[in-house]
Formats: structure tokens, sequence, C-alpha cells
């Protein structure tokens, strides 16, 4: 999971860069807090995919596991500490069950990187075009283009 989150968080720029790229000057600011927006309705459906994953696959496994012993399946279901009073062949069983729950889990989340992977060769490309001054500002000094930058600060306050 940790893997998958950096891999998020290292994308997020390029992602959000090409987005931008996408559309008119005037519409970035809101393109950019709808991509922000998205991603985090998308993180939290993850997580919450994930844990209700877990959680359908390791009460229907327990409760297999645990015929005739409801109170125990309660507190395992409510607590994991539980499983720290478990012994022997009990425990390994309880074991095999976060175990086989938490793989589900990974499965899931593996078909999830596909689907998006398959819907990200879907996007097109878009070429990032440069700025006209830029081509003229090529032989300008750090200075010069602080000095610019800063009288165009004043001009737009001044408007």
């Amino acid at each position: 999971m940790a893997l998958i989150g950096i891999g998020n968080g290292g994308s997020s720029v390029t992602r959000l860069m090409g987005v931008l790229s996408s559309c008119d000057a005037e519409k970035q600011a809101v393109i950019q807090a709808a991509s922000w927006t998205l991603e985090s309705t998308g993180l939290a459906l993850g997580i919450t995919i994930a844990s209700t994953v877990f959680e359908k696959v390791s009460r229907e496994k327990l409760r297999t596991q645990l015929v005739g012993r409801p109170e125990l399946l309660q507190k395992l279901t409510m607590n994991f500490g539980v499983l720290r009073g478990l012994e022997g062949k009990e425990k390994e069983g309880v074991v095999d069950v976060y175990m086989k729950a938490l793989r589900t889990v990974f499965l899931v989340a593996m078909a999830e990187m596909v689907v998006s992977a398959v819907i990200s060769f879907m996007m097109r490309n878009n070429k990032i075009e440069d700025d006209e001054d830029e081509g003229e500002r090529v032989g300008e000094t750090g200075a010069e283009q602080k000095e610019d930058a800063r009288s165009l600060r004043h001009e737009a306050v001044d408007t």
C-alpha cells in the first residue's frame, strides 16, 4: 500500500500539469480544484473499498471457522487485540483468515490499478506550447527577469 501511495504522490504533479495544459488559462483554477477534489474522492473511495472488502471476507471466513463461538466472532470483528489472547490452532486459523482477507484486498487494489491503466491509455496527449515572450527573453539575466516580474506585479495592483 505504501508503494501505491508513493506512486500516486509522485504522479500527482505530472497528472495535474497534463490536465492544466488541456484547458484555457482562465479555467485553470477551476480545473485544478476539480482535479484535487477527484483525487481526494478517489483516495477516500479506495480506502472505503479496501476496508469493506477486508471486513466482508474476514467476517465470512471467521463465521465458518468459529462455528458455535459467536461471542469470539463478535470480539474479533470489533477488536484485533483479542487475537493476542488466542492460542494454538485457533490463533493460527484466525491469522490465516486475516491473511486471506488481506490478500483479497491486494487483488482488488490490483484490479483497480489495471482498470486505471487501461483508462489512462485512452487519454490523448497535448503538446504544451511555449510562451511567445519566452524566445525573446533567452538572453536576459536573472536580474532583468526579476525587474520585469516586479513591474508586472505593480501594474496588476494599479489596475
